[in-house]
């Protein structure tokens, strides 16, 4: 894990800050932002390599870098050059609420084209689930998914991209469940991330068949609370998916 100082010409950092095209405008504008946010370095971690450094993502609208912050290793999610809007504001806000009930990594700050959060260390949840953890704490995992896509619904935030929870979906060491990115997150579209994550964990190939080694289900019983669910969310219907499932 190499900390890589934060040296205005150094064309590493170039390569990562302004991604994937390099934008004089777009690159000091970063660093401006970074050094605002009192960012010491950027640490060369994750499973992505970008211009020689590793990072621990990339997307759309940002790339997921770590960094240094008052000696604390955190998660710093950059604007891409290209990106489709010209801050990390509105992202930054939808992470905001998500926080206030009680989910998403810990946004730390923002200014501009840079958001600062909490560092998840952990593997996707099928990658998780994939290694067979106990059975006891595979439940829990799920059992907690399902919970914060509920509070997420009951906030009135639907995340946008729960239909594919492998790329947005976290388990770290001990099994505690973090939902990431909420860079198409919104408060005006009707909510569907509960009904979006029993989608993807019991009717689709991959994920129902890890389901299996530790759920039974009932696939009409299921069907059929989604579309109750999709009529009206409740906290009686998400109590009665649990109960199905045998998460209760």
């Amino acid at each position: 894990m190499a900390l890589i100082e934060m040296l205005p010409d150094d064309p590493k950092l170039a390569a990562i800050l302004s991604y994937p095209r390099f934008k004089e405008d777009h690159y000091r504008g970063v660093l401006m932002d970074l050094e605002d946010l009192g960012i010491t370095g950027i640490v060369s971690q994750g499973n992505f390599e970008v211009g020689g450094l590793k990072v621990v993502g990339k997307g759309c609208v940002g790339i997921v870098c770590a960094g240094r912050l008052e000696g604390e290793v955190v998660a710093i999610k950059v604007l891409r050059a290209d990106a489709n809007r010209e801050s990390m504001l509105r992202e930054s806000q939808m992470l905001a609420a998500a926080n206030s009930c009680g989910v998403g990594p810990r946004l730390i700050s923002s200014k501009g084209r840079v958001l600062v959060m909490e560092l998840v260390r952990g593997l996707p949840i099928l990658g998780w689930l994939a290694g067979r953890p106990p059975a006891l704490k595979a439940k829990r995992a799920v059992g907690s998914t399902l919970r914060q896509a509920f509070s997420l619904d009951m906030a009135g935030i639907d995340h946008g991209e729960l239909s594919n929870a492998s790329k947005h979906i976290m388990a770290d060491g001990s099994g505690k469940i973090w939902i990431i990115d909420f860079e198409t997150a919104s408060v005006f579209r009707k909510v569907r991330n509960f009904t979006s994550l029993l989608s993807f964990f019991f009717f689709k190939e991959r994920p129902s068949a890890i389901m299996e080694e530790y759920l039974s289900w009932n696939r009409k019983e299921i069907a059929s609370i989604i579309r109750e669910y999709k009529g009206g969310a409740s906290e009686a219907l998400f109590n009665k998916a649990l109960c199905t499932l045998g998460l209760d």
